[in-house]
């Protein structure tokens, strides 16, 4: 149980972070044909992930705990483009360039096919 609160900790403040860097940066942007909020938020959380990834690993100051908080919660709340992101890294680290490939293709694909489908399904029963 101790887990999950500290996950759902995480993410809260992770979400919380999302809206706030997506809203400053979409106010600072100047156009609004590409979405720069949610690609910095995603950015952001690509480094953070692989800064505490790299700390745990190198460095062992990141317990167990703290970095279920990190990476599960406050990441998994700010992006879980992080997390696709650093499976397809650990992927490609350990040589295995088709599965991070397929990684790449399948997730991208089935997540647009995912959003079509959702937004098509929905459109068709409440749509104009």
């Amino acid at each position: 149980m101790l887990k999950i609160l500290i996950i759902g900790c995480g993410g809260f403040l992770g979400a919380i972070s999302r809206y706030l860097i997506d809203a400053l940066v979409a106010n600072i942007a100047t156009t609004t044909l590409f979405p720069f909020g949610i690609f910095t938020v995603n950015f952001i959380g690509c480094i953070l992930f692989g800064v505490v990834v790299a700390l745990a690993e190198f460095k062992q100051i990141i317990s167990p705990e703290i970095k279920l908080f990190l990476l599960v919660g406050f990441l998994g709340g700010l992006t879980t483009f992080s997390s696709y992101s650093y499976d397809s890294f650990f992927l490609m680290r350990h040589h295995q360039y088709f599965v991070m490939f397929l990684n790449i293709v399948v997730q991208t694909g089935f997540g647009l096919f995912g959003v079509w489908g959702g937004y098509k399904i929905i459109a068709y029963f409440f749509g104009p």
